[in-house]
């Protein structure tokens, strides 16, 4: 049997398609972190695009009931005419677009829907544009098809989105494609339709170049909604902040156990950044709002949803927003207490005595944000309802300075 190893893999030669690349970085590290797993390591894998979850109990009934009605067999190429009359129904329900059956492909993946694509399209010595950073498998499946990848830098200002200048000064008589992945893997940037624009104008101008764009669909979220009125529940904030805060800001947040549904209360919001309190940071609300303004040139409104207990550990921030003219806006939950802790003692099923609970209440002394804000040089409003926290949210995202909000609930 050796022997016949040894002369199996002394007579492979592989083909030139094959020979153009070698494994991916992503199957390496797939590897590796296998190994290291089977060693008993405990290995945190951030390289693979995979739910840490199992199937979900309604799609593994689905295909269960689909296998003993005895659909197993093959399906036509392009897809099944139930898949197809699905996603049609998906594209005018969700993009407003109407396809025929026809015009709808349904492939095992991107990878092998771009495989086919350039395989029927590309000659030896053509060129694919592609904005990086970009999924490494793109460059390696052009070269397979003996082309060249012509890769375009993007820029951290620009969202990680190609200009079309660059685009314009990239193009030559070889080009025959441009890839644009969106939202894109790794850096999640989207393209939205005023990004595409531009690009669309530069591709009019070059008819022979074929623009494929694999996007991962985002469901229409509806209309913004209203601002709310009322209590100060972390319901009617996240729903006022959702309202009210201006396109491509960035959102810290510290808010613990105050807000811990703001996720799913936001989703109709403008295109923003959302920088969360991963545990174990106490107090970095404040600090990472700052470095995020900073970052962000001054051009970028921050909103900081900061609990008070957490906020004292980093209150010489405030300081460094007033000194440096940041745009950060602190909406300080104040509830005199820290909430968490007191909160970890029901989970663990302790009952702290009065020394226990006074050590976590902050009214006594009563802490004064305002006063504490204008002693770092920065201005400062309390709101007891949603609507003053509204007005407040408006009035200080029209200043280019910083400005606290202690919202009392």
């Amino acid at each position: 049997m050796a022997d016949i190893h040894t002369s199996a893999a002394a007579v492979f030669k592989p083909s030139n398609a094959l020979s153009k690349v070698g494994p991916s970085a992503i199957s390496r590290m797939m590897a590796a972190t296998a190994e290291l797993s089977r060693q008993g390591r405990d290995i945190v894998g951030l390289h693979v695009g995979e739910p840490d979850f199992d199937t979900p109990e309604n799609i593994q009934e689905a295909a269960i009931k689909a296998m003993r009605a005895g659909d197993t067999h093959y399906t036509a190429l392009d897809g099944s005419p139930a898949i197809k009359a699905a996603v049609r129904e998906k594209f005018k329900r969700e993009n407003g677009l109407d396809f025929t059956p026809e015009e709808i492909v349904v492939t095992t993946g991107a990878k092998m829907l771009l495989f086919s694509a350039f395989f029927a399209t590309i000659q030896a010595g053509d060129e694919v544009i592609l904005p990086a950073p970009y999924w490494v498998s793109y460059s390696d499946i052009v070269e397979m098809m003996g082309a060249t990848p012509i890769i375009l830098q993007t820029r951290s200002e620009d969202g990680f989105r190609l200009r079309a200048e660059d685009l314009e000064r990239a193009i030559t008589p070889r080009t025959r494609w441009l890839l644009i992945n969106s939202p894109s893997n790794p850096t999640g940037s989207i393209y939205r339709k005023e990004d595409y624009e531009p690009i669309l104008d530069v591709l009019a101008r070059h008819p022979q170049v074929w623009f494929i764009a694999p996007e991962v669909a985002i469901p229409d979220v509806g209309p913004r909604p209203e601002p709310a009125r009322g209590a100060t529940t972390q319901e009617n904030l996240a729903v006022t902040l959702a309202a009210l805060m201006p396109e491509n800001s960035i959102v810290s947040n510290e808010s613990i156990s105050y807000g811990r549904d703001f996720y799913k209360l936001t989703h109709n919001a403008p295109a923003h950044d959302w920088l969360n309190l991963g545990g174990g940071a106490i107090g970095d609300g404040l600090p990472v709002s700052t470095g995020a303004a900073v970052a962000g040139g001054g051009d970028r409104r921050v909103i900081s949803l900061q609990a008070d207990g957490s906020a004292m550990y980093s209150l010489q921030s405030l300081w460094t927003q007033a000194r440096e003219k940041l745009p950060c806006t602190t909406i300080l939950l104040n509830n005199r207490k820290y909430n968490i802790l007191i909160g970890e003692y029901k989970n663990v099923g302790a009952v702290p005595g009065p020394t226990a609970m006074g050590m976590l209440d902050l009214s006594n002394p009563d802490l004064d944000w305002i006063k504490l804000a204008n002693g770092m040089g920065v201005e400062a409003a309390r709101a007891t309802t949603m609507e003053e926290c509204a007005d407040l949210m408006q009035q200080s995202f029209r200043q280019k300075a910083p400005f606290l909000i202690d919202l009392i609930i």
